[in-house]
């Protein structure tokens, strides 16, 4: 009697122990298959932080570039800034050279249709004075004179 409970008890503590043993061996699977996601997951995070990297490694490049651009450009619209104003001052210039040209040559053209008409005048009384005589002629060569002086 006392020798068949000695083998059901290490017949229960067999089964017991495989049990446990199989137990155990879930977890172990649970807990490889839970890595195996992790570590797929973990991959597929470094691809899109190595993408995103590159990404903003080439945003910081076109962002220099366009620094540059941005650079060049305000330089060439400072230059061309300086070389508008020198230009304003220049046509201002000549402008003002101009309008003293115009005067000038409106008084030279005044000047000049006085002369016309003084000749004019001059001619017409100088064939009046052709045909005077004596006197009359003399009197009015002195009234011509006094005329154009």
């Amino acid at each position: 009697h006392s020798d068949r409970e000695p083998a059901a008890l290490r017949s229960e503590m067999r089964k017991l122990e495989a049990a446990h043993d199989k137990a155990l061996a879930e977890q172990v699977t649970e807990s490889a298959r839970m890595l195996a996601r992790q570590l797929r997951e973990i991959n597929v995070l470094t691809r899109e932080r190595d993408d995103l990297e590159v990404k903003f490694a080439d945003a910081c490049a076109k962002l220099l570039v366009a620094k540059d651009k941005a650079s060049a450009a305000t330089t060439a619209a400072e230059a061309a800034t300086r070389d508008a104003k020198q230009a304003t001052r220049q046509l201002a210039s000549e402008a003002g050279r101009a309008a003293l040209a115009e005067r000038k040559l409106g008084r030279a053209e005044a000047g000049r249709a006085l002369a016309a008409e003084r000749t004019r005048k001059l001619a017409l009384q100088l064939a009046a004075l052709g045909r005077m005589r004596g006197a009359d002629a003399q009197a009015e060569l002195t009234r011509l004179g006094r005329e154009m002086s």
